[in-house]
């Protein structure tokens, strides 16, 4: 009995593979496809002031290695917002946005492979900080 150890195979990715066993005549293909892989994270994340709150939204990752079947948003370390959709391609805040305070953001894309895993994107590479300052008043004559 025989092994083989293939390495640097892509994530849901359909091969095939013929073996022959010495001393016979027989051929086997066998085809079998790769798990779903880490996907790169989402791209072009932007975010901006809608009314009185913030929206970050985002398209999909330019590799996401199988479908993707999440997004994940860390805000300001708070426990991460795992829930949102695949088809979800942007995310209101709740609470209305203060002047001068600055946010950062962690987005992630998340698949989940065949044992169920869930395998999400580096967060470094969704990072986005928000900022506006404080509006300048002018100063009034008395």
């Amino acid at each position: 009995m025989g092994s083989a150890f293939i390495n640097a195979l892509q994530p849901n990715t359909l091969y095939s593979f013929n073996l022959t066993c010495v001393g016979t005549d027989k051929t086997v293909t066998l085809n079998i496809r790769t798990d779903f892989g880490r996907p790169l994270a989402p791209q072009n994340i932007t975010v901006r002031l809608n009314s009185k709150r913030l929206r970050i939204a985002w398209s999909s990752p330019f590799l996401p290695a199988g479908p993707i079947s999440n997004y994940k948003l860390t805000i300001d370390q708070q426990s991460p917002i795992e829930n949102i959709s695949n088809s979800q391609l942007s995310y209101d805040m709740t609470e209305d946005y203060v002047f001068g305070q600055k946010h950062e953001f962690f987005l992630e894309a998340c698949n989940k492979n065949r044992k169920n895993d869930s395998l999400c994107s580096n967060p470094t590479y969704g990072r986005t900080i928000f900022f506006m300052p404080m509006p300048i008043t002018p100063a009034q004559n008395t």
